[in-house]
């Protein structure tokens, strides 16, 4: 059973936006510019780490993590091939940061801007992972002035909502998503879900700013039966059959719908149908589909592309 639980926590971590987290980066020689701070919000502390640090800069990456991660994904930045101050963070109620009750838009994005003025940064390139892709394109339009250039990587291309009619409902996510060890409660976690389900995401895609979305592949979650990995449709058909083997209840799972090879087909016409959107809503969208997966960030066969396609974007017309 453990075998099984770590395939579909590998399948989960592929497609359904949960962060994974690393402890090294690739060609880090950089250590010694490297400072750590615990920066003061409403009362509670939030922990960063700068990269490439000087006092004396006044532009910076910032990286947003994903839901239940924290800022050891955004160790792909800590790269030789990197030039610029990045200022990674646990957000709001991550990590090793401090938690606050009220989880709102407002104090999420409003704590990130904090940071970036605690370190002096005049003008910042945004880069969000999953749903902090979401939280990048929201701070742009709470804080043009400060966001000069923004990164998704595979999100904010769709509402959480729009998967509803593929059977991907709420409770799905919940039950998926949910990693006790993130240190979010789960209470905190269904205020997270509040504001994405709550959200309308597409109120962002009028920026002004120059934007690249690196999208992943949608047939990760067919999975691979060459390598035994299951498909979201076997993933839920399992859950629902059996729901005491992953430590859940019947009452827990029954508002799961099934999830059928259809539903899989017409999520993943529809995920490349709105990557190809953006950036014929708004012509400042660069649009990149890959072959990687969600967690194109931590995967070693793929950060150092994700990497170079950040640093390239930076650079353009600089």
């Amino acid at each position: 059973m453990k075998k099984i639980i770590s395939i579909i926590l590998s399948l989960v971590m592929l497609v359904l936006g949960g962060s994974t987290l690393v402890a090294d980066a690739k060609g880090n020689d950089k250590e010694k510019n490297t400072v750590e701070n615990y920066v003061s919000y409403k009362g509670i502390k939030l922990y960063t780490k700068a990269y490439n640090y000087s006092s004396k800069t006044k532009e910076a990456i910032i990286y947003l993590h994903g839901l239940g991660g924290n800022s050891e994904s955004g160790e792909f930045l800590n790269n030789k091939s990197n030039p610029y101050m990045t200022i990674t963070m646990d957000l709001l109620n991550h990590g090793k940061s401090g938690k606050l009750d009220a989880i709102t838009w407002d104090n999420y994005l409003d704590s990130i801007k904090l940071v970036l003025d605690y370190y002096n940064i005049k003008k910042a390139y945004i880069v969000g992972h999953s749903f902090g892709a979401d939280t990048a394109m929201m701070f742009q339009n709470k804080y043009p002035k400060i966001s000069k250039k923004i990164v998704l990587l595979d999100r904010a291309h769709y509402n959480f909502k729009d998967l509803d009619k593929f059977n991907m409902n709420r409770r799905l996510f919940e039950i998926l998503e949910y990693n006790p060890s993130s240190g979010l409660t789960f209470e905190e976690f269904s205020k997270f879900m509040d504001l994405s389900y709550n959200n309308n995401i597409e109120k962002t895609y009028n920026t002004k700013r120059k934007t690249l979305f690196i999208g992943a592949d949608p047939k990760h979650y067919f999975g691979d039966p060459s390598t035994g990995v299951p498909s979201l449709s076997q993933v839920v058909a399992m859950i629902k059959s059996n729901p005491e083997a992953f430590g859940l209840s019947y009452e827990m799972v029954k508002d799961l719908k099934d999830i059928s090879e259809k539903n899989l087909k017409d999520y993943s016409k529809f995920i490349l149908e709105r990557m190809d959107n953006l950036s014929k809503i708004n012509k400042k969208i660069k649009v990149v589909k890959t072959p990687y997966k969600h967690t194109m960030v931590t995967d070693d066969e793929t950060k150092d592309k994700v990497l170079n396609y950040v640093i390239d974007f930076i650079n353009k017309g600089k």
